[in-house]
């Protein structure tokens, strides 16, 4: 029997088999993997590089270094005792999978990390959790989209369970009520103004968000801090896939209290931007029939303008008789709620992490 060999991603031969992992494994149309990003992240490119260090790693059988078995990353931040493994894919051999583990541990110990946390691809900014039921459906905009069993892959290496999610798929809304009528109007008595982006300018509107969304985000689980260029570099590319009439912005004073951002359900094609993508994701854009609701948050100063944004959301599926997801809400969080009457399904994604001792 071959010998099993993890090694260390050093040589661009090797950032090529890893890089190439993917593409033997997935369903053609169902590749879940930015190979742009994957490509940055690996040479240290990506505009979030400059805050963790990456340790990649590949596992193959002795004389077959051309195919790799198993493939992930350990990203260490500068005095941080978590580290965080992602870029995880496997052809499903036991044995790679636990020697790639105990490999990465071995790392990680040797850097002082006290615990492991996966799959996160560097940041929660890049790609994070695991899909882990409703394989059969196709993949929608941003999904963090994996193969059937990986959740359990890391169970048989002594990962647990520590954070869930959930993403719900609505039926199309039938109707509004007299009820949300008087809430939304009683916002705007408060002195709440409520607009969509096609009356702002992205590149003003990007900036606010930001402003908002790290003070709404700093309390998410691994979260860390980015700074507005970064923010700008990463998010700057939707203003080419946005629906503008489904951007809604909340102003109170002149100051953004809330916001919530759908994308046209473009399922995966924006991870490869060939020419032909790239004209269906144009028709998609124009004629959206499904809609992935990817962010929404209001300030803690403004009860309540979450469930107004969700109406309004609400409103614009009634009229273009559209369907839509709410994705990758953490569980027990007000947004779990929203639109509850109308689900039709739901999927689950964890993060889990493990101690080193």
């Amino acid at each position: 029997m071959s010998e099993l060999i993890c090694k260390f991603v050093e040589e661009e031969i090797d950032k090529r088999r890893f890089l190439s992992l993917p593409n033997s494994i997935y369903e053609e149309g169902r590749l879940p993997n930015n190979r742009n990003t994957e490509y940055e992240l690996i040479h240290s490119k990506h505009i979030l590089s400059s805050d963790f260090s990456i340790y990649p790693y590949i596992v193959y059988k002795e004389n077959c270094e051309n195919i790799p078995l198993s493939r992930a990353a350990l990203f260490v931040y500068p005095n941080d005792e978590i580290g965080y493994i992602g870029l995880y894919e496997t052809r499903y051999n036991e044995n790679s999978i636990s020697l790639l583990f105990k490999t990465i541990e071995n790392k990680a110990k040797e850097l002082g990390i006290k615990k492991l946390v996966g799959p996160i691809d560097g940041s929660i900014w890049i790609k994070y959790r695991f899909k882990i039921d409703n394989f059969n459906r196709e993949p929608y905009t941003c999904e963090p989209y994996n193969r059937k069993g990986y959740k359990v892959n890391w169970e048989d290496n002594g990962y647990k369970v520590c954070e869930e999610y959930l993403s719900n798929y609505m039926r199309v809304p039938t109707e509004c009520s007299e009820k949300e009528d008087k809430l939304i109007e009683r916002f705007k008595n408060r002195g709440y103004e409520i607009v969509t982006l096609r009356n702002k300018r992205f590149s003003v509107v990007i900036e606010e968000i930001y402003d908002l969304m790290i003070k709404l985000y700093s309390g998410f689980p691994m979260f860390k801090n980015i700074t507005k260029e970064q923010f700008l570099n990463l998010y700057n590319p939707l203003s080419r896939i946005l629906n503008p009439d489904m951007v809604f912005l909340a102003y109170k004073n002149g100051v953004l209290k809330g916001f919530s951002i759908s994308l046209p359900n473009y399922s995966n094609l924006i991870n490869d931007l060939s020419l032909m993508n790239l004209i269906k994701i144009r028709n998609i854009k124009k004629h959206s029939k499904e809609f992935v609701v990817l962010y929404l948050g209001a300030d803690s100063d403004s009860f309540g303008l979450g469930v107004v944004l969700a109406i309004l959301n609400q409103r614009y599926f009634v009229e273009n008789k559209c369907t839509s997801i709410t994705a990758l809400i953490h569980k027990g969080n007000t947004p779990e709620k929203y639109y509850s009457d109308m689900i039709s399904c739901q999927s689950n994604y964890v993060l889990l992490s493990k101690e080193l001792k």
